[in-house]
């Protein structure tokens, strides 16, 4: 049955690996469906993995460019939670995102001065689908490289060579 279905966590883990490294070498800008998006990892990064040390909590200032993070990375570590700004169409979001069940969490976006809850609502409502868009076309973007062998090839080693230079 299609309701049994369920995305196993490690393709969320590699979605996450690839956003982060992407985020990076393009300086956070996105181009989705004929607009350009900046993504950036912000002040908060777990990765998780196998071994001694399974988990590195990394928090303040820019955790993705730091050499505890592509230690982490080198070492097999993933990314399974990280907090993002997300800029499109001028309006900017910060949350944090969770691969434990793909959640979003603690959701800052712009405040707009309405008066009716009604109104206040439905802004919020807009407000989170632009998010969920961005995200769904961005996973998009992923899967279309995940599932062409190839692709993904090359997209394997573009990671290993970012993981391996010195953070700027």
């Amino acid at each position: 049955m299609i309701s049994d279905f369920v995305i196993p966590e490690f393709i969320f883990r590699e979605f996450f690996l690839w956003l982060l490294v992407q985020s990076e070498m393009k300086a956070g800008s996105f181009e989705l469906g004929g607009e350009y998006v900046s993504f950036r990892v912000e002040d908060q990064l777990k990765l998780e993995g196998e071994g001694d040390v399974r988990q590195t909590d990394l928090r303040k200032g820019v955790p993705s460019i730091s050499q505890e993070a592509r230690s982490s990375l080198r070492n097999g570590k993933l990314p399974t939670r990280m907090r993002v700004r997300l800029v499109t169409g001028g309006d900017e979001y910060i949350f944090v995102m969770d691969t434990k069940l793909m959640e979003l969490r603690g959701v800052k976006m712009p405040v707009v001065p309405l008066s009716e809850a009604e109104l206040k609502m439905e802004q919020r409502i807009f407000h989170l689908s632009q998010i969920y868009r961005m995200l769904e076309l961005l996973f998009n973007q992923f899967a279309s490289l995940r599932l062409d062998a190839e692709k993904w090839g090359a997209q394997v080693k573009e990671i290993n060579q970012w993981l391996l230079e010195e953070p700027s």
